[in-house]
């Protein structure tokens, strides 16, 4: 039996379709975009460090002095999770765990994005200020089977992208411009 390869599933697509629509918004405001899952490794493009393996955000961003990784998640609809009385959106304990892994390692931020089909929205915040902010550690049951563990993102600590995006154009942050004699080093 032949094995679908990654980006030849529906739920690919599906991602794939958020991951375009974040780009062109980020490219709008000023900002280059590398899509990370052009990267060929067979599925999802990892960061390889020692014998751990973790999974690359979708999109490297930069612009205005700024570099940092966007991971987007595209959800049909935010649900109500009754045991914290609030609207979430649910991302898996290993993707959650590999973003924050590829923060640390990289020294850059992660912005995760969050898509809603039915609002039209796209609202994101820094990896960071989530966990300071909305996040709640669960199991995600369907039919009362636990079909995953991972974290419940509150919606109300997500703003939308456009004003997360606008906020780093007007606060550019650019480095100072060392001249370099040939080998490279600063003079």
């Amino acid at each position: 039996m032949s094995q679908t390869s990654f980006k030849q599933r529906p739920e690919y697509e599906y991602g794939a379709v958020a991951q375009r629509a974040v780009a062109e918004r980020l490219k709008h405001h000023g900002f280059s975009v590398t899509y990370l899952h052009d990267i060929e490794s067979g599925g999802a493009p990892v960061l390889n460090g020692g014998s751990e393996q973790d999974a690359l955000p979708d999109l490297d961003v930069g612009g205005f002095g700024h570099s940092f990784y966007c991971e987007v998640k595209r959800k049909t609809t935010c649900g109500f999770y009754e045991n914290f009385n609030r609207k979430t959106h649910f991302v898996s304990g290993g993707a959650w765990q590999a973003y924050f892994n590829v923060q640390r390692k990289m020294g850059r931020p992660v912005l995760l994005v969050i898509c809603e089909d039915d609002t039209g929205e796209m609202l994101a915040n820094w990896l960071n200020k989530l966990l300071n902010w909305g996040v709640q550690y669960g199991e995600m049951k369907k039919g009362g089977v636990v079909e995953d563990e991972g974290v419940y993102i509150n919606r109300k600590a997500l703003r939308p992208l456009d004003d997360v995006a606008q906020e780093l154009a007007k606060a550019p942050q650019y480095a100072r411009e060392l001249p370099l004699d040939w080998g490279g080093q600063p003079q």
